[in-house]
């Protein structure tokens, strides 16, 4: 599928904060990303549409 994701990197930027980035084939896929704090609990959902 052209909208699967070809590249994720995770880097810790601060004592309590982490920065997520990916990379799909279609430019201008909306992406969301699901995270929360406890494990395999997703509580918090991101969406953005970058287009380049």
């Amino acid at each position: 599928m052209a909208n699967d994701t070809c590249f994720v990197h995770i880097s810790l930027t601060g004592k309590d904060y982490i920065r997520v980035t990916w990379v799909t084939e279609d430019k201008e896929v909306l992406s969301i990303v699901k995270y929360g704090k406890i494990f395999r609990k997703y509580d918090t959902i991101e969406k953005d549409n970058i287009q380049y």
